[in-house]
């Protein structure tokens, strides 16, 4: 007498059992993603609770089919629990399961899975046992208590993994739709299995269809990962997005209530929602005041703003208005951004600029400064000989190209040497330092006056013709001649003599000009001196 016969619940445990497997087999080509393990550990536990199932229904003797139905039972119990741990890992629920979690879920199913072995010794898993209908060679197990505390626990973890499923397909992107309906169908047959296997009267006595349903949910995550990529993109859910963000994200309605936010607008705002509907918060309000010009159902109004709760911060803030795929007007979003960090950047970088530009404005100043007292003579203030040099080769190019005159003065104070010899040199400075204050006082803006040397004085004189500028020399002569140097003891007048040449009369060079008008301070020296003579 064989052991087995293929029956029809025999055949329908084996391609269960078959499917799993090769879902199991494609799984495990998939195990990296997040929760692939526990999928293929859940595929991996079906398979052995419907290739049990299969042995159980071929089976021909009593013992034999108890014998595989205590087998089953550590498939049976164990694939809830690795349900559970696939759904938590899947809709993002959990990052990380603590091993002592694990070890808790699987506390019950070994107890059950111990008493099932164990039945002969208090009949708390089956009570009994009866034939199946004639030609299904099925046997009816009589369940025990344990038996329903078992199925009971079963469901509680399949219940919480349907509703994570569900939860995570309503919640997640278009991207997911083939995922979202696959997970839905998947979530459902465990409970369509158990409706019929507790069904009075069955319509399959003696079949174990709970096995076969999880094989059911099989088949659709299969149908998932072929087509709908089921194992390639894993949804995130936009809660959990809106959850994370850095940036506050805080809804009003129509009448600009504010109706939600995440915890980073709460944190950047100090508000807490409950509050806001139970007992407004000045925060609110202020908060309110801020952003309420910046409504508008048209368009997106962006502006940035001191935090309405803490002055040290500062906020970028996004005001869009919220419409439906119909176009109807819901209310806003605004997202709130900390830009606390580039406010002080671009605070520290202008600071810096600002430092930067008076110290450029500092060296610009002192660079002129140098430039000026290159040109300076730094006993009298008055230009020196080689600017004196430059201006008069400027004067004499811009006489040539004008056309016009260009006077040339150069005057010597009369009996220097008798004065420092007298009165000593300090009170030669002096003399020097008084008449070149004078000389700027008496010339015209455009004039230029420079110590050439010692005691001696040029003055350019451009515009000016000989005759002009021979009138000039002769009031200058008078007027020293009547100055009053603060010089203490010195009694006698200081007297000067003044040479003059011009342009184009007199020279068309530096030299030339400069020659004829030495030339002519010689003579207005030996004239008896205080005097004008030109070349």
């Amino acid at each position: 007498m064989t052991d087995f016969i293929l029956t029809p619940y025999a055949l329908a445990q084996f391609i269960a059992a078959g499917i799993s497997i090769v879902t199991t087999i494609l799984v495990w080509q998939r195990r990296s993603v997040r929760g692939g393990i526990a999928l293929f550990l859940l595929f991996l536990a079906v398979s052995e609770w419907a290739f049990g199932n299969g042995l159980e229904s071929a089976a021909v003797g009593r013992d034999l089919k108890i014998l595989f139905s205590k087998i089953v039972y550590v498939g049976a119990q164990s694939s809830p629990v690795f349900l559970l741990l696939f759904a938590l890992k899947f809709s993002g629920r959990v990052e990380r399961i603590q091993p002592i979690s694990v070890t808790g879920l699987f506390l019950i199913p070994a107890v059950i899975v111990s008493l099932a072995a164990t039945n002969e010794s208090h009949h708390l898993i089956w009570s009994g046992f009866a034939s199946g209908p004639s030609g299904t060679n099925s046997l009816i197990y009589q369940h025990g208590p344990a038996f329903w505390i078992g199925l009971t626990y079963i469901y509680i973890l399949v219940s919480f993994s349907t509703a994570l499923l569900a939860v995570s397909a309503v919640k997640s992107q278009k991207i997911y739709r083939i995922q979202n309906l696959t997970l839905l169908l998947a979530s459902i047959m465990p409970w369509v299995g158990t409706f019929l296997y507790l069904l009075k009267p069955n319509p399959f006595p003696g079949l174990e269809l709970i096995s076969i349903s999880f094989v059911f949910t099989e088949l659709f995550l299969l149908i998932g990962i072929a087509r709908g990529n089921l194992m390639d993109y894993i949804p995130v859910a936009h809660e959990l997005i809106i959850k994370n963000i850095d940036e506050g994200v805080v809804i009003f309605d129509e009448k600009m209530r504010i109706i939600d936010l995440n915890p980073a607008a709460a944190r950047l705002l100090q508000l807490e929602f409950p509050q806001l509907i139970d007992h407004p918060q000045k925060n609110h309000e202020d908060f309110l005041r801020m952003i309420q010009p910046f409504f508008n159902k048209e368009k997106a109004n962006r502006f940035e703003a001191i935090s309405p709760h803490n002055s040290a911060v500062w906020l970028n803030i996004c005001v869009s208005p919220l419409r439906n795929e119909r176009s109807l007007f819901l209310g806003w979003v605004a997202i709130c951004e900390d830009i606390t960090l580039r406010k002080n950047a671009e605070d520290e970088l202008r600071r810096i600029n600002q430092a930067l530009g008076t110290q450029l404005d500092d060296i610009s100043k002192l660079e002129d400064q140098l430039r000026e007292q290159i040109k300076r003579d730094t006993l009298t203030g008055v230009y020196n000989r080689g600017y004196l040099e430059e201006v008069l080769k400027h004067e004499v190019s811009k006489a040539q190209i004008n056309q016009t005159c260009l006077s040339l003065m150069m005057l010597d104070v009369d009996d220097f040497k008798i004065i420092n010899d007298t009165f000593g040199h300090k009170a030669g400075d002096v003399v020097v330092i008084e008449l070149g204050r004078f000389l700027k006082d008496k010339t015209r803006e455009n004039d230029c006056v420079s110590r050439y040397g010692g005691d001696e004085f040029v003055l350019i004189l451009p515009g000016m013709d000989n005759e002009d500028a021979r009138q000039r020399a002769e009031i200058l002569c008078q007027e020293i001649h009547d100055l009053k140097f603060s010089i203490p003891g010195l009694d006698l007048p200081v007297t000067v003599s003044i040479g003059l040449s011009t342009y184009p009369k007199d020279g068309k060079t530096n030299d030339d000009l400069l020659g004829a008008a030495d030339a002519a301070l010689y003579h207005a020296k030996q004239s008896g001196k205080d005097c004008v003579f030109s070349s």
